[in-house]
């Protein structure tokens, strides 16, 4: 198959550049209470169960959502939407 034709069927590429081409200093979820604190008044965030959060909200999107939704009907933000949304979730 010519490199043209291939590029007709891809939908989606993706690049894991975690700890590769970017490091989040502290984290992800100390990124986004410190976002929370800063843009959003947000001060009483309990860091420990936002780390909690993340990584489960994270296991269940790749589990229900692959690929951050490429085959389930979702765009890659509203999968990075969901993904805030159950981080912050009580």
């Amino acid at each position: 198959m010519s490199t043209k034709n291939l590029l007709k069927h891809i939908k989606v590429l993706t690049f894991d550049v975690h700890n590769v081409l970017l490091t989040v200093q502290n984290g992800a979820p100390n990124q986004y209470a410190r976002l929370a604190r800063q843009h959003l008044g947000i001060q009483s965030i309990d860091e420990s169960l936002l780390r909690s959060n993340f990584v489960q909200a994270f296991r269940t999107l790749n589990t229900t959502h692959p690929g951050y939704g490429v085959n389930t009907n979702i765009s890659s933000r509203q999968w990075w939407t969901l993904l805030i949304e159950y981080t912050f979730k009580e």
